[in-house]
């Protein structure tokens, strides 16, 4: 391991939306910072793959605007690629084209419960407020109203496609107040290179903003020093190096 550790303001474990967007905004207050990140490539669950010469979306993949993400792009200048599709988001069912945005849900769900009134009503009182206990996830809190394996399978797509996470891991107020208060499907898009696409530009903005990025370097044991963490041990080209924050 190398004996004299280099000094980083910030590291940051993990390249996948969120330590990079943190990574972003702490270059951005010109803080010198690390990310390490164990996979060969940027994105976490957020991210793209190649498969048999096709670029495949995994996890996330739509893309919000006018928030903190595309603020997050701002602070760096790094543009944000990506296109929104008009009209947002539609549901093919029977033949028929339903637009979700279009006061759509209580059709879509209709097609396959009969409780889809009852899940509308819980929209709404989402808008009014009346929002699930934190502990509920979206999976236990739609199975209160329907069993049906269509229903559950388009609320598992949003949560992966939105959160880039399972239906039993998303509460059910986060997803209630995405998509019933703050009024989900109006601005987002795709970005057209794979959802890789972004996180390798803010990745490069990250870097010429004076950052570093390392890939392929897993870390491997956290240092905490008077109950505050104070450096990380990380494998990097077959080598334990260590990257520690400022002395007090």
């Amino acid at each position: 391991m190398n004996t004299h550790p280099t000094v980083y303001d910030a590291v940051v474990i993990g390249a996948g939306a969120g330590g990079l967007s943190a990574a972003a905004r702490l270059v951005a207050a010109r803080r010198k910072v690390l990310v390490v990140e164990s996979l060969g490539r940027v994105g976490g669950r957020a991210s793209s793959e190649q498969i048999d010469g096709f670029t495949v979306n995994i996890g996330a993949i739509a893309i919000e605007r006018g928030g903190v993400f595309e603020e997050t792009f701002g602070l760096l200048n790094v543009p944000l690629d990506i296109r929104e599709p008009s009209p947002a988001t539609v549901f093919l069912i029977d033949g028929k084209v339903i637009n979700v945005a279009k006061g759509g849900w209580g059709m879509l769900l209709g097609t396959f419960t009969k409780q889809a009134a009852k899940i509308g009503t819980k929209f709404a009182d989402a808008r009014a407020g009346d929002l699930p206990e934190a502990k509920m996830s979206t999976k236990e809190w739609l199975s209160q109203y329907t069993k049906n394996e269509t229903v559950h399978a388009i609320f598992r797509n949003l949560c992966a496609a939105i959160f880039a996470a399972n239906d039993d891991e998303v509460p059910a107020r986060a997803f209630l107040t995405y998509f019933a208060v703050k009024g989900a499907f109006k601005r987002f898009g795709f970005c057209p290179r794979g959802t890789v696409g972004l996180w390798n530009d803010l990745a490069d903005g990250i870097r010429q903003a004076g950052g570093e990025i390392w890939l392929d370097a897993p870390v491997t044991q956290l240092h905490t020093q008077d109950g505050l963490a104070s450096g990380v041990t990380v494998m990097k080209d077959g080598a334990a190096q260590r990257a520690s924050r400022p002395a007090p």
